[in-house]
């Protein structure tokens, strides 16, 4: 049995009275991987920032590698082999990748300290070979994928001397290529005896990669167990505290329904032919591909965010010339987009002037003012039709869980009661519960008549809810599937052939 790098006794810390983390106990073995599951708001986050020292704990104890810590700053806590690896990516976009590897180690010579470019590049490729990593240490960081520019985090955290190496989210935006080679990096680091805490919410990663799993919810410490002695099913309820209802769509919709939305040979960046496709009134159509495939910027085009560079769109039957967000809005259409922070939201600003951004109508008193009392009408709505936690309106946004701050963006819209709604990764990065109710809403929606275009990247999501899914595999569609036919064998077989 290994022994215990990190042991965590009776941890706490509260923000006015409410507890992040209480009472929290863990110990992880050098060596491990150890994942660490929760929905959003379970205390993952705080839990993070107590071990690399951006908080202070309010009680409770932190040793390391056997020897008491107070981890006071994040220069303490990298002194002692502790490194992070968040969702956003924490480099240097316009220097190559052997300095972004590098950075604040690059060998130098001379009283001056000139770069020793030929042994950083030197360093660079052999770091780059040791984990079988195909990318050129001359090449700009802002010429990769996000995966890629991941896997150099993870790099440049090893180059650091890291060992104790924690993950969260990693593979949020990934392609599955970029994730099978991350895999394979953080188990050889397994192998070299660093020990990796993996945070995620994908449950499949979990049982893919860890040796075992603590799970967290409401602040406290629920339980630690080996992989292999629980289940899905086991985790998502010790996750959530209750059964994970499985959302499906209950009904079919008549090809005598009306036509919502009529696109004809579109023809956007990314797509190498062009995708023509109809959705009914009240049905939900999935869109899923690998990353890259094109989906995100079908859904841009479809709200005019991007230039259509041919075809056709028809809203109800009349037929549209060009598109803008302004017009989409006014038409009815409503956009989801795949990325909440900075498309989706103004994060510093609350739920209810982020709703009130796209229903200024229904909240002005005479044709200038807004009136409080309508704009909190509206918000108190918004918020009651997405169940947003708090109830509180002028909560600021970024203090929310992922999953609220994605119900935000779609009560906003719900607001403007749109009749297409078009969702692009709309249970990316938030837990299981959060993920069901997302979806359980979704169901509700087409049920009452809203016309829904769903595009997701994880098969998985849009099994059951979907009357029709489109498959796309580079830039071009490779099947289209009813929903009695969507199986995920299927859709794997088409979208990566």
């Amino acid at each position: 049995m290994s022994e215990d790098i990190v042991v965590l006794k009776n941890i706490s810390k509260s923000y006015g009275g409410i507890h992040a983390l209480h009472d929290v106990s863990l110990s992880i073995r050098e060596g491990e991987i150890h994942a660490l599951v929760g929905e959003n708001g379970a205390g993952k986050s705080t839990l993070i920032k107590v071990l690399t020292g951006a908080i202070h704990r309010d009680s409770g104890e932190i040793y390391v590698a056997g020897e008491p810590q107070t981890l006071d700053n994040p220069i303490q806590s990298r002194q002692l082999g502790i490194s992070v690896i968040y969702q956003e990516v924490n480099l240097f976009p316009e220097l190559p990748v052997m300095y972004n590897l590098f950075f604040s180690q690059e060998p130098v010579r001379g009283r001056v300290g000139w770069l020793e470019k030929k042994k950083i590049r030197e360093m660079a490729g052999d770091l780059l070979s040791q984990f079988n990593v195909g990318i050129d240490p001359m090449a700009p960081l802002s010429k990769l994928g996000l995966g890629q520019k991941r896997i150099i985090e993870i790099l440049k955290a090893i180059s650091l001397d890291a060992r104790f190496l924690i993950m969260d989210e990693a593979t949020t935006g990934m392609s599955r290529s970029e994730i099978a080679t991350l895999f394979d990096i953080v188990r050889e680091l397994r192998k070299n005896h660093v020990t990796v805490l993996y945070i995620s919410h994908h449950l499949e990663e979990v049982f893919e990669l860890a040796d075992r799993v603590t799970v967290l919810r409401d602040g406290s410490l629920i339980d630690t167990v080996e992989i292999g002695s629980t289940s899905v099913d086991e985790l998502s309820r010790a996750i959530a505290g209750r059964e994970v209802e499985e959302v499906r769509m209950s009904n079919d919709v008549s090809d005598d329904a009306e036509i919502a939305l009529d696109v004809a040979d579109l023809m956007v960046a990314k797509l190498q032919e062009p995708v023509s496709f109809e959705v009914r009134k009240g049905e939900i159509l999935g869109i899923t591909g690998v990353i890259g495939s094109g989906k995100t910027e079908i859904a841009r085009a479809l709200f005019g965010a991007d230039r259509m560079l041919s075809g056709s769109v028809s809203v109800f039957g009349e037929q549209q010339k060009s598109l803008t967000p302004q017009k989409a809005k006014n038409l009815g259409i409503a956009l989801v987009p795949e990325e909440r922070k900075t498309q989706g939201t103004f994060p510093l600003l609350s739920i209810a002037n982020n709703v009130i951004m796209v229903n200024i109508k229904r909240a002005l008193s005479g044709r200038i003012f807004i009136s409080p009392r309508k704009r909190q009408n509206v918000s108190d709505e918004a918020i009651k039709s997405c169940q947003i936690v708090p109830k509180n309106a002028s909560a600021v946004v970024r203090e929310l869980s992922g999953g609220n701050q994605q119900k935000v963006v779609i009560a906003k819209w719900l607001a403007a009661r749109p009749k297409i709604i078009i969702l692009d990764e709309p249970t990316r990065g938030i837990d299981v519960g959060a993920k069901a109710e997302i979806r359980k809403l979704i169901v509700e929606l087409a049920e009452q008549g809203v016309s829904i275009l769903y595009l997701t990247s994880e098969f998985k999501e849009v099994l059951g809810i979907c009357n029709r899914v489109i498959v796309l595999k580079k830039g071009a569609v490779a099947g289209t599937l009813d929903r009695q036919d969507a199986k995920l064998d299927r859709i794997v077989a088409l979208a990566l052939g």
